[in-house]
């Protein structure tokens, strides 16, 4: 795809994608959860029937449907479908309280909800009626705390009534609509058109909510898997959210556009991963860094057959695996929600050297610059600055927010990451500006410290901090929770890191804690603020070194 078709190629639509994409897997396997197994051409199926669920209930173009269920079928049918008649699909996350969520269900404007009954400790049904009671009486549902919302679509065995209705019943009550009507709708849908509604995850501040249009949801569908370098033979599984761009784009979209089979599973279990990968002979993982390290204690205590891996992440399961180092590989890339995961990138098969030294290039359709984070003043190759962009890949705003809050006058986003383009036009990528640790008038991303203590078989976790220190201006600190059964010194991981990180950057001091002392996130990385307090607990009326 050219730079010119990226800008107005009028196909550039989600429908017009599944359609495609239908046609030339149709029979290939597209899904698999639990026993069931569902051909692209199922999906499709599903997809349609639900169209005329959604558009029985009112939507249409604009129309704002909500989203919070587990990696299951119904969630690709739901966020498929909504987008295939103009409707805007807003995933939310199963992770939050319920208040945070019904927070969010206002801020979206939904008009629809279609949620999972329970999920784990999650009773989503329940703590909805019992926020909203009106949901479950007889009378129109007009609330002044989520005035938008008219209708309920549940996934499972629950209590329905009122404005809430079953999956099941909703389907049997569906329109009979004709396949020229919903081609008509589909054929109306523009590229510029909203389509994906991803809400940030706060950790910086309030959850935003990222406006995509169609085209920058097909154009990343487009080229995902050849950046991954996926084929249709491939069997995918991950445990990125779909509420995550990571989930919707990086694992889902990728599979559906190169047809491949996605493997669904509603929660990370890591025994349970290990059993799949083993039984459905996954070929391709995307996994989080701690997780994996639960995967390989699981394979320590009880080995599997892992022979059907070609691309995981880079340093994981090498004492599982037998892959030469110059396997399919991610990590040469910089992606963020605003870009809908990837904004710049090179392919997972390029020589390992720029894998593992480069952030990639900037990918077609978008223009990066380095900018003085002060003054704003583009700066030459080889100087640090603040990565800013703009393009294509670009989301369409920010719900709810002026545009001159996060773009400057000539239209670039600023990414609050610090990095540098070379002289060759890679992009070198050193963290978060605000977590940048400013030592000895150096820069250090704690990302990039943390990622080489992850190499290091023995680290089960790890969390790196810089604190204030009045001869270099901050030191860097690390916290390890070690492997079961490891024995590891602070001597020893300063020595494996002399050949993975430049002087300055290693660690000053380490701190070896358990599991238990730490505070977790949903998603398995150590709470910042609590690694923070822990670190200043331990170095109480000591110095640092």
């Amino acid at each position: 795809m050219t730079l010119q078709q990226i800008h107005v190629d009028p196909d550039l639509t989600f429908p017009v994608f599944l359609r495609a994409i239908t046609e030339q897997y149709g029979d290939r396997t597209a899904l698999v959860f639990g026993d069931e197994s569902w051909t692209y051409r199922r999906l499709y199926e599903e997809v349609t029937k639900f169209e005329a669920a959604l558009i029985g209930l009112g939507a249409g173009k604009g129309t704002r449907v909500a989203l919070l269920m587990g990696g299951r079928p119904e969630w690709v049918v739901a966020c498929f479908a909504t987008m295939s008649i103009g409707a805007v699909c807003i995933p939310l996350s199963t992770y939050e309280p319920a208040v945070k969520r019904h927070q969010l269900l206002r801020h979206a404007d939904a008009s629809i909800l279609i949620l999972q009954d329970r999920l784990l400790r999650h009773a989503y049904l329940d703590d909805l009626v019992e926020a909203f009671p009106g949901l479950a009486g007889s009378e129109p549902f007009y609330e002044p705390r989520l005035p938008y919302l008219r209708h309920v679509v549940h996934v499972g065995d629950g209590a329905v009534g009122g404005q809430v209705i079953g999956w099941d019943d909703l389907l049997a009550r569906a329109p009979g609509l004709s396949s020229e009507y919903l081609r008509a709708l589909e054929d109306e849908i523009h590229p510029t058109d909203d389509s994906l509604v991803i809400y940030t995850s706060g950790t910086s501040g309030p959850s935003k909510g990222v406006i995509h249009t169609h085209r920058s949801v097909r154009v990343q569908f487009d080229r995902l898997p050849d950046m991954f370098s996926l084929r249709p033979d491939d069997v995918i599984w991950g445990t990125y959210p779909l509420f995550w761009s990571a989930g919707v784009a990086w694992v889902l979209g990728s599979a559906i556009a190169s047809g491949a089979t996605l493997v669904m599973q509603e929660w990370f279990d890591p025994a349970e991963a290990v059993r799949l990968i083993e039984k459905r002979r996954i070929t391709v993982i995307h996994v989080t860094p701690p997780q994996l390290t639960q995967i390989e204690e699981v394979l320590d205590e009880n080995p599997a057959d892992l022979s059907s891996l070609r691309i995981f992440p880079r340093a994981a399961l090498a004492s599982h695996t037998d892959l030469p180092p110059d396997r399919p590989f991610g990590g040469a890339s910089l992606g963020l929600t605003e870009a809908l995961t990837l904004a710049a990138a090179i392919p997972w098969d390029s020589p390992v050297e720029l894998r593992t030294s480069t952030h990639g290039r900037p990918l077609p359709g978008m223009r990066f610059k380095i900018v003085d984070p002060e003054t704003g003043e583009e700066l030459p190759p080889n100087t640090f600055g603040e990565i800013v962009f703009k393009g294509t890949g670009l989301m369409r705003g920010y719900h709810k927010v002026f545009p001159e809050d996060y773009l400057d006058a000539e239209g670039f986003y600023h990414t609050n990451d610090g990095g540098y383009l070379d002289e060759d036009g890679y992009l070198h990528w050193t963290g978060r500006m605000s977590a940048i640790i400013r030592t000895n008038a150096a820069n250090v991303s704690p990302g990039e410290v943390e990622s080489a203590l992850y190499e290091n078989p023995d680290v089960r976790i790890t969390s790196v901090i810089g604190v204030p220190d009045a001869a270099v201006g901050e030191a860097i600190v690390a916290v390890v929770v070690p492997r079961d059964g490891a024995s590891l010194t602070e001597d020893g991981v300063k020595a494996y890191l002399k050949d993975r990180l430049a002087s300055y950057k290693i660690p000053r001091q380490i701190f070896f804690v358990e599991e238990s002392d730490l505070q977790m996130t949903a998603t398995s990385k150590p709470v910042l603020s609590h690694v923070k307090a822990l670190v200043d607990a331990r170095l109480s009326g000591s110095k640092v070194g």
